[in-house]
């Protein structure tokens, strides 16, 4: 090999860790990501969501519309009913979570009219919505909670609480998000992921509903150090 052809050589190689390092270390801002190529069958969709995505558990059931680039991802969701709780406390979501979710889990395991118990469900699901008016450092007190737990199509009618406090409320047939995950406890990261899923809608002209958005949490494994969560903001 003459010292020409050696120096295009090493030429090459270097371009090429150029290009594995810009896709490990830069930003998906910078460098956009590509939304799949590959698609699945409706069933082969509801397998992968019963088994793998909500960890076997019944949870809503939906349809892919579109996957973009940043991992978002829009769904449409079949109409669902979940039972929500009244219990709020006023700027504190993790308090406002673990508390309805205490009420919550007591109806799912009898505390109902008929004592039935409900197999375990997901995810559970903030209703967050944003009150602009309120002027506040901490930015919790400016919005409103409601916790909410799916209820299976499979119980039909399904059994009354013993408690005021919780009541029905149906996910409309055709409800249309726009979806972001992120790891770890719900708290820590909440409103950076939020202001990111933000910027790449408005960067992607995608049309969001700013009046609430929603908050599902997924806890794989019954550890919240070891959860799932998504960021739900409703298509215009």
């Amino acid at each position: 090999m003459n010292i020409m052809h050696a120096f295009c050589y090493l030429w090459v190689i270097l371009a090429e860790i150029q290009n594995v390092h810009s896709f490990l270390f830069e930003s998906p801002l910078e460098n956009q990501l590509q939304p799949r190529t590959f698609f699945l069958t409706h069933s082969q969709e509801r397998k992968i969501i019963s088994s793998v995505f909500c960890d076997g558990r019944d949870c809503p059931e939906f349809s892919v519309i579109k996957d973009y680039a940043y991992f978002i991802q829009e769904r449409k969701y079949r109409e669902a009913t979940f039972l929500a709780s009244d219990n709020r406390i006023l700027c504190d979501l993790n308090a406002t979570v673990a508390a309805a979710k205490v009420t919550l889990e007591k109806y799912r395991n009898g505390d109902n009219v008929q004592e039935r118990r409900i197999y375990p469900v997901a995810p559970l699901l903030v209703q967050i919505d944003l009150f602009s008016s309120i002027q506040t450092s901490n930015r919790s007190c400016g919005m409103g909670f409601t916790v909410k737990m799916y209820i299976p199509p499979y119980l039909g009618i399904p059994p009354p609480p013993l408690t005021t406090s919780l009541n029905f409320v149906t996910l409309r047939e055709g409800f249309t998000v726009f979806v972001h995950t992120y790891a770890g406890p719900h708290e820590a990261r909440l409103f950076l992921e939020l202001n990111d899923f933000q910027n790449a809608l408005k960067y992607l002209h995608l049309c969001y509903k700013s009046i609430r958005f929603y908050l599902a949490i997924y806890e794989v494994t019954g550890n919240e150090n070891d959860q799932r969560n998504e960021i739900w903001l409703e298509r215009c």
